[in-house]
């Protein structure tokens, strides 16, 4: 049996729809069916069929799931422990990153840890959060950085809480929101909302956690760049919510003003590992070290004055 047809088979019970479990692979859905119908023919079994519903597990797809998982945990455990017999296993680390780390202190947390780890390089890719998941799950990545709030099936991955940006309003220094020490974030969503490339599902999740219908919404543009929300919003068409650092650094040169929620919604930011994957000592030492550079630390823009 190929390891990939355990890969592919987990990857298809938890989307339950080829289309997505093979963009999730990088791969066709024609390539992906014929791993999958390879398995099932190496198993003499039948692991999945098609409904009204869609796409749908077996009882005997049921009773593989813990099985595939366990297979997929020894191989990426096997691969971790014989690093240590190939030479520059491991010595580059790669990590997946949302665009704007570099206003939490990463980049200089980063240089630091080089320092103390001559031997070893980190190679940072900058990247939306659904392709730092696949990213992660193809093994492309070694661990990644994220705001964890919109992380899709957490139960998959192993995350390590960093600390917690606030999102705040951002709008025309002329809007009325501008002369408010704070907004109530159910009147926010009701006017023209810009937004940034976390995408409609990720802001929708984030109106609903705080009981607001998402009905009342209307976004007006949806995942553009941030220099785009920037324009956007500087010339007075609409509003947008982005995290309280990335809002700081916008209205530097803008005529925009920030204004914090009276709900004061978290955007927490933390360290995202597969547990499709070993961890090798590399990784397990750079998570260490941030763990220890980021307790305690407060970005600015949530600090009460």
């Amino acid at each position: 049996m190929n390891i990939n047809w355990f890969r592919a088979f987990l990857v298809v019970k938890e989307y339950l729809n080829l289309s997505k479990a093979a963009d999730s692979l990088f791969m066709s859905q024609s390539s992906l069916s014929k791993q999958i119908k390879s398995l099932e023919s190496a198993l003499n079994l039948r692991l999945f069929q098609r409904g009204n519903r869609g796409l749908s597990i077996t009882p005997e797809g049921e009773t593989l799931i813990p099985y595939a998982e366990m297979i997929m945990h020894y191989y990426n455990s096997m691969c971790v422990a014989f690093e240590k017999y190939n030479g520059q296993a491991h010595k580059t680390l790669r990590l997946a990153a949302f665009p704007v780390m570099h206003l939490y202190g990463f980049l200089e947390a980063f240089h630091d840890f080089k320092s103390l780890n001559p031997d070893m390089e980190i190679d940072i890719l900058e990247m939306e959060i659904e392709t730092a998941i696949q990213s992660l799950d193809m093994s492309g990545s070694d661990l990644a950085i994220l705001r964890t709030r919109f992380l899709q099936h957490p139960e998959n991955y192993t995350i390590y809480p960093l600390f917690e940006d606030e999102y705040v309003l951002l709008c025309h220094s002329s809007h009325p929101f501008a002369q408010m020490k704070e907004v109530p974030f159910s009147e926010a969503i009701l006017e023209d909302l810009v937004l940034t490339k976390h995408g409609i599902n990720e802001y929708r999740e984030l109106i609903a956690s705080f009981g607001v219908s998402v009905d009342k919404w209307k976004p007006k543009h949806s995942s553009i760049s941030v220099f785009s929300v920037q324009s956007f919003v500087s010339q007075g068409i609409g509003v947008s919510i982005v995290g309280g650092e990335l809002a700081k650094l916008l209205t530097v040169a803008a005529p925009l003003t920030r204004v914090p929620f009276i709900e004061h919604p978290a955007c927490p930011l933390g360290i995202v590992l597969s547990k499709r994957s070993g961890v090798s000592p590399s990784c397990q030492r750079l998570i260490d070290f941030l763990i220890e550079r980021f307790t305690n630390y407060i970005p600015e823009s949530c600090i009460r004055v």
